[in-house]
């Protein structure tokens, strides 16, 4: 699935599915395997804060679960490559 780099940042570069910057560093975590408490306390965010970026994030990526997620940054360079 190919989603458009639509988000413009304050510097002129786009993010990838629409993200803000701050759903993309929720969703880098997620890529690397750590839970909503683990990225709460990371970002000094609530547990609630977490999940609602979650949510955001798979919406606007079109994917319904962490996994689906997880394979999209990967696709687009949001993380370092797979393992394997």
């Amino acid at each position: 699935m190919d989603v458009p780099f639509t988000t413009e940042t304050g510097s002129g570069s786009a993010l990838p599915g629409g993200l803000t910057n701050r759903e993309v560093e929720v969703l880098r975590l997620v890529a690397t395997g750590r839970s909503n408490k683990e990225i709460a306390a990371e970002l000094v965010l609530s547990e609630r804060t977490v999940h609602r970026h979650l949510s955001n994030i798979l919406g606007k990526l079109g994917v319904s679960s962490r996994a689906g997620a997880t394979g999209f940054a990967y696709d687009h360079g949001l993380v370092g490559r797979r393992r394997g």
